[in-house]
Protein backbone atom coordinates (compact mmCIF):
# COMPACT_ATOMS: atom_id res chain seq x y z
CA UNK A 1 0.00 0.00 0.00
CA UNK A 2 2.84 2.03 0.99
CA UNK A 3 4.38 1.99 -2.36
CA UNK A 4 1.43 2.36 -4.58
CA UNK A 5 1.00 5.73 -2.54
CA UNK A 6 4.48 6.60 -3.19
CA UNK A 7 3.87 6.01 -6.85
CA UNK A 8 0.71 8.10 -7.12
CA UNK A 9 2.77 11.07 -5.61
CA UNK A 10 5.50 10.97 -8.09
CA UNK A 11 3.27 10.19 -10.66
CA UNK A 12 1.08 13.62 -10.02
CA UNK A 13 4.17 15.54 -9.38
CA UNK A 14 5.44 14.35 -12.71
CA UNK A 15 2.58 15.66 -14.61
CA UNK A 16 2.42 18.72 -12.74
CA UNK A 17 6.21 19.47 -13.74
CA UNK A 18 5.65 18.23 -17.23
CA UNK A 19 2.72 20.40 -17.68
CA UNK A 20 4.57 23.42 -16.52
CA UNK A 21 7.25 23.19 -19.15
CA UNK A 22 4.82 25.04 -21.70
CA UNK A 23 5.56 28.55 -22.84
CA UNK A 24 2.25 29.53 -22.24
CA UNK A 25 2.85 30.91 -19.03
CA UNK A 26 2.98 34.43 -20.41
CA UNK A 27 4.12 35.92 -23.58
CA UNK A 28 4.20 39.85 -24.41
CA UNK A 29 6.50 42.62 -25.52
CA UNK A 30 8.63 45.27 -23.52
CA UNK A 31 10.44 48.12 -25.10
CA UNK A 32 14.02 49.32 -24.26
CA UNK A 33 17.55 49.67 -24.08
CA UNK A 34 20.22 46.62 -24.82
CA UNK A 35 22.79 47.29 -22.07
CA UNK A 36 24.39 44.11 -21.62
CA UNK A 37 24.60 40.60 -23.69
CA UNK A 38 26.66 38.00 -23.13
CA UNK A 39 27.91 34.44 -24.12
CA UNK A 40 28.23 31.90 -20.82
CA UNK A 41 28.63 28.98 -19.24
CA UNK A 42 30.14 25.92 -18.11
CA UNK A 43 28.77 22.99 -19.65
CA UNK A 44 25.67 24.46 -21.30
CA UNK A 45 26.53 27.47 -23.02
CA UNK A 46 24.00 30.24 -23.62
CA UNK A 47 22.92 33.56 -24.10
CA UNK A 48 21.81 36.51 -21.16
CA UNK A 49 20.87 39.62 -21.39
CA UNK A 50 19.54 43.06 -20.04
CA UNK A 51 17.09 45.29 -21.11
CA UNK A 52 16.84 48.34 -19.57
CA UNK A 53 12.92 49.30 -20.02
CA UNK A 54 12.87 53.27 -20.87
CA UNK A 55 10.35 55.91 -21.59
CA UNK A 56 9.66 57.39 -25.08
CA UNK A 57 12.61 60.16 -26.01
CA UNK A 58 11.82 62.87 -23.92
CA UNK A 59 9.90 61.23 -21.05
CA UNK A 60 12.18 60.90 -17.86
CA UNK A 61 11.52 57.49 -15.48
CA UNK A 62 13.41 58.01 -12.39
CA UNK A 63 13.79 54.20 -11.35
CA UNK A 64 13.32 52.79 -14.84
CA UNK A 65 12.69 48.47 -14.81
CA UNK A 66 15.72 46.09 -16.00
CA UNK A 67 14.37 43.02 -17.67
CA UNK A 68 16.84 39.87 -17.28
CA UNK A 69 16.22 37.80 -20.48
CA UNK A 70 17.79 34.65 -22.09
CA UNK A 71 18.06 33.78 -26.18
CA UNK A 72 17.55 30.34 -27.08
CA UNK A 73 21.08 29.24 -27.82
CA UNK A 74 20.03 28.16 -31.72
CA UNK A 75 18.24 31.38 -32.40
CA UNK A 76 21.56 33.40 -34.04
CA UNK A 77 19.38 35.88 -35.70
CA UNK A 78 18.24 37.45 -32.75
CA UNK A 79 21.27 37.63 -30.96
CA UNK A 80 22.79 38.98 -34.10
CA UNK A 81 20.02 41.62 -34.16
CA UNK A 82 20.41 42.49 -29.97
CA UNK A 83 24.16 42.84 -30.40
CA UNK A 84 23.37 45.31 -33.15
CA UNK A 85 21.36 47.13 -31.33
CA UNK A 86 23.49 47.01 -28.25
CA UNK A 87 26.91 48.37 -30.07
CA UNK A 88 24.26 51.23 -31.72
CA UNK A 89 22.43 52.03 -28.66
CA UNK A 90 19.25 51.80 -30.51
CA UNK A 91 15.66 51.53 -28.62
CA UNK A 92 14.16 48.24 -29.41
CA UNK A 93 11.04 46.02 -28.75
CA UNK A 94 11.92 42.32 -27.80
CA UNK A 95 8.64 39.97 -27.90
CA UNK A 96 9.24 37.14 -25.42
CA UNK A 97 7.62 34.26 -23.47
CA UNK A 98 8.09 33.49 -20.04
CA UNK A 99 8.46 30.33 -18.66
CA UNK A 100 7.90 28.35 -15.45
CA UNK A 101 10.23 25.42 -16.11
CA UNK A 102 12.95 25.76 -19.27
CA UNK A 103 13.47 23.15 -21.66
CA UNK A 104 16.87 23.05 -21.77
CA UNK A 105 19.09 23.29 -18.94
CA UNK A 106 21.15 26.67 -20.17
CA UNK A 107 18.71 28.84 -19.68
CA UNK A 108 18.81 31.00 -15.62
CA UNK A 109 16.49 33.09 -16.94
CA UNK A 110 12.58 33.48 -16.93
CA UNK A 111 12.07 35.17 -19.95
CA UNK A 112 13.27 34.20 -22.87
CA UNK A 113 13.55 36.07 -25.52
CA UNK A 114 11.77 35.11 -29.14
CA UNK A 115 11.99 38.48 -31.81
CA UNK A 116 13.12 41.80 -32.05
CA UNK A 117 11.88 44.36 -33.77
CA UNK A 118 14.50 47.52 -34.02
CA UNK A 119 14.64 50.04 -34.19
CA UNK A 120 11.97 52.14 -32.10
CA UNK A 121 12.43 56.44 -32.74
Amino acid sequence: MKVRNAIAIIAAASAIVISSCGEGFSVGERSGIVTKLSYKGIINKGWDGTLLMVGPPGVFIARPETLYFTINPIDTSTVRRLTEAKDKGERVTVKYSQWIMHPWSALKRDYVVTDVKQPIN
